[in-house]
């Protein structure tokens, strides 16, 4: 085997290597590019995203709720404080200065 035949196999090899690779990466994002066409469960019920987000917009507009969920929201923030509060009081160190006589 001569320097020519050696080197003419490792460019065959290189080649397909490469190649096998390029197709594949080909075939997944074909495979990606179609996976847009298969319809969407939400559709299939009847109901498309306009409608779910008028429903969520209309859920928000509602005074009495968004007043249950600040009071829930403030009660939370004032619970988190006292512990950490408590917190901070059972490990607070102090530092004092010894000196040697």
């Amino acid at each position: 085997m001569g320097l020519g035949e050696i080197l003419s196999k490792a460019a065959l090899n290189t080649c397909l290597g490469m190649g096998t690779v390029f197709l594949m990466l080909i075939f997944i994002s074909s495979v990606i590019y179609l996976l847009r066409f298969i319809p969407d469960k939400k559709e299939k019920s009847g109901e498309t995203e306009q409608t779910a987000y008028k429903e969520e917009r209309e859920f928000s507009d509602d005074d009495e709720t968004v007043a249950v969920i600040a009071a829930a929201l403030q009660a939370f923030e004032e619970d988190e404080k006292e512990e950490v509060s408590q917190t901070r009081a059972a490990t607070v160190f102090t530092a004092k200065k010894i000196r040697k006589r």
